[in-house]
């Protein structure tokens, strides 16, 4: 049990400003705490069950979120999104369903995660549009929404993702088009602020004599940027999530 519980710790500790990784953890850990004390092999056998469950609940969760997405979104719009997002391409691919669906997608540097985003959307069958991110303000003018998904949504609606989403929330702003946050309830943090680590800087490029690389893989889009926030449980408007 002792050695589940610092398992748990280091998880958690390794991603900070993922809240829904730190969210599903601290909650398969409680379940095993809730355990009655048995046999080493009866405790490692609840936990692969809750484990199992969690994920499962998490993929409905999901599977939920992207009908609410759809559905608002509705049919023949043109989106552009941002970065790599498994609720995003779950989301992409219920409005494909729906007819029309036109997408752009940012090569989201420095990883370029955008691109596998990009191929997978082209996969369901629609046009799809790379563009790297010094072009997302242009972008921004040829979409009907902007759709990101999110690794954390603080108390006052505050978007913690992929860095380029709050320049992107501006884009969105300057052209009058709707920007939606598609984040499962497992995603809401109970906090006002996250910690944001930087990265390693060689992801950014080889060295510069006197320059110093700095890589920052998250910024945080305040909620007055948002037009809505959308999860299983629906879709939430106004300055608070």
């Amino acid at each position: 049990r002792a050695s589940l519980a610092e398992a748990a710790m280091q998880v958690t500790a390794s991603r900070p400003a993922v809240t829904p990784l730190m969210t599903l953890v601290n909650d398969w850990h409680g379940r095993i705490e809730r355990v009655e004390a048995g046999t080493l092999q009866a405790l490692r056998a609840h936990a692969v069950v809750s484990a199992a469950r969690l994920s499962e609940h998490s993929r409905s969760a999901g599977a939920s979120t992207a009908a609410n997405v759809a559905a608002w979104v509705g049919p023949g719009r043109t989106v552009l999104t941002h970065g790599w997002s498994t609720t995003v391409l779950a989301c992409l691919a219920q409005i494909a369903a729906l007819g029309g669906l036109r997408v752009i997608c940012t090569e989201a540097r420095p990883l370029n995660e955008g691109r596998q985003l990009a191929a997978r959307a082209a996969g369901l069958g629609v046009p799809v549009t790379l563009i790297t991110d010094a072009q997302l303000a242009l972008a921004a003018t040829a979409a009907d929404v902007v759709l990101v998904g999110a690794d954390t949504v603080l108390v006052d609606g505050a978007v913690v993702g992929k860095a380029g989403t709050w320049p992107m929330a501006l884009a969105a702003r300057a052209v009058d088009i709707p920007f939606v946050v598609a984040a499962e309830s497992c995603r809401r943090s109970p906090e006002l602020s996250v910690s944001l680590e930087d990265q390693d800087p060689a992801e950014v490029g080889a060295p510069l004599p006197g320059v110093m690389l700095r890589n920052r893989r998250f910024d945080v889009t305040p909620p007055d940027l948002v037009t809505a926030w959308i999860d299983e449980h629906g879709v939430w408007t106004g300055e608070a999530a």
